[in-house]
């Protein structure tokens, strides 16, 4: 009797470590899996950005030179004479807000550009 309690607690114990287990190599399957799938979709979206940036720096870099072209006719029409552009930089654009807006366009408001007589 002492012995048959013994081998069936055994039995007991090998029977539920080996559910246990089995269970937790099931939960690191699932959560390998759903690890191997955020790094694919991650790097799904570095190469959309990549072409993305890519074809953009493509269409900047054709209207860079048209604008330069522009930008100094416009200035040599409103200050009427010959003029050197020294330096043109580019900013990326980001969303703006209203506030900020209004207070770029009262700045530039406020500063009096007088022609040469």
């Amino acid at each position: 009797m002492f012995w048959e309690n013994i081998l069936e607690g055994f039995l007991v114990l090998i029977v539920g470590l080996t559910g246990v287990l089995t269970v937790l190599f099931l939960f690191y399957l699932i959560i390998e899996g759903v690890n191997k799938l955020e790094y694919l979709l991650v790097e799904n979206q570095k190469k959309k950005a990549e072409r993305a940036k890519a074809a953009n720096s493509i269409v900047s870099s054709e209207n860079e030179e048209d604008l330069i072209a522009i930008l100094t006719a416009a200035a040599s029409v409103t200050l009427s004479g010959k003029i050197k552009i020294k330096q043109i930089r580019f900013i990326k654009s980001q969303p703006v807000s209203p506030w900020a807006t209004l207070g770029r366009m009262n700045l530039i408001s406020s500063h009096n550009i007088q022609k040469n007589q």
